[in-house]
């Protein structure tokens, strides 16, 4: 068998060590530069943008020894210090693509559980005569630019309401802790090079917005995940920790989210948007969501309990459109979804 290692420039001064046996990727270790190297890489951008590869055949059982000794030496030559070593074989990294296979398959993915904590069975909910599920797989069928949507879910009830209205569900494992990680596993198997996922809980879904995000990916291949937001006007949205706020650099890109008010207003308060609402709707490659569910949780995503502040600590950015609007009720309590009923009733 033959493997292959690489070495390709990452982002916030990462580097990624990788292997390739046979068909597939897997991280060998994530290494950041050192000062010197970032400085010198900000003078000459092209002397680090490359990928170094070298070719062996092995036998299955060497292969882990041969590419410790081979990090190590390639450490060495490029004299990096390790800052979060990933375990060899812990998740599968296929190497950056060099142009845009936009023209590729976008789907778009709903995960459905139904054992919800707060509201059990959830999914199945009805509103004015029809499954909320069905509900937000219907708004998801009209996102312009998609080619398909599917729903995962780990419930057969829940997959045959899908079926019956015409639509396309898998079925997942029990045991996923999120949505993230249940769209993950489906994305697996399909040959896509966006996954779009958008909650089950979002029955006045706007399509247009979903758009937005998807189009971040298409203008710009480097652009790993995106999302939404819309601004906040009322101090009581501000200040209400259930609303996660998020602000972003001049390009566009997330500098933190969080349920406290950001950004704090010493001084004079703004009259009109006094901030920015995170909206849950997530737009990824295929490849960087495969691995980002494999990424450790890290400080600030456990103690925000926000699942996306673990990929800004993990080096990876995150660009954020802005809409207006928002997406409706989102059910997650009883009294949501009278809240729901009421809307569709009129």
């Amino acid at each position: 068998m033959t493997t292959q290692l690489s070495i390709v420039v990452g982002q916030a001064g990462r580097f990624l060590v990788s292997e390739k046996c046979g068909e597939q990727y897997f991280a060998a270790a994530v290494y950041k530069r050192p000062e010197a190297i970032a400085a010198r890489r900000s003078r000459t951008k092209k002397q680090f943008d490359f990928r170094w590869l070298i070719s062996a055949p092995l036998l299955l059982e060497d292969r882990r020894s041969f590419l410790q000794r081979r990090v190590a030496r390639l450490l060495r030559w490029f004299d990096l210090v390790s800052s979060s070593a990933i375990p060899l074989g812990s998740f599968r990294w296929p190497p950056p693509a060099t142009k845009s296979n936009m023209g590729s398959r976008v789907v778009v993915i709903i995960p459905a559980r139904y054992e919800s904590t707060r509201l059990p069975g959830k999914p199945l909910a009805v509103i004015d005569g029809k499954p909320m599920i069905q509900r937000v797989y219907e708004r998801a069928r009209g996102i312009p630019g998609i080619d398909s949507v599917l729903v995962a879910t780990d419930d057969q009830r829940i997959a045959a309401v899908i079926r019956d209205c015409g639509g396309a569900a898998v079925m997942t494992r029990s045991t996923h802790v999120s949505g993230t990680d249940r769209i993950a596993e489906a994305a697996a198997a399909l040959d896509a090079e966006v996954i779009v996922n958008v909650q089950g809980d979002l029955p006045f879904l706007q399509p247009s917005m979903v758009a937005d995000a998807v189009d971040l990916l298409r203008g710009d291949s480097a652009v790993p995940m995106a999302t939404i937001k819309t601004p906040i006007r009322q101090r009581a949205e501000m200040e209400n920790p259930n609303v996660v706020k998020v602000v972003t650099d001049r390009d566009g890109y997330a500098i933190y989210f969080s349920r406290s008010p950001i950004p704090f207003w010493r001084d004079t308060v703004p009259a009109s948007v006094l901030g920015y609402k995170h909206l849950g709707v997530y737009a990824y490659r295929r490849d960087f969501l495969l691995t980002f569910t494999r990424l450790a949780p890290t400080p600030l995503e456990q103690a925000e309990k926000l699942e996306q502040l673990r990929a800004l600590e993990s080096g990876f950015r995150i660009k954020v459109a802005e809409t207006a609007g928002g997406l409706g009720v989102e059910v997650d309590t009883p009294e949501d979804l009278e809240r729901a009923r009421a809307v569709v009733a009129g």
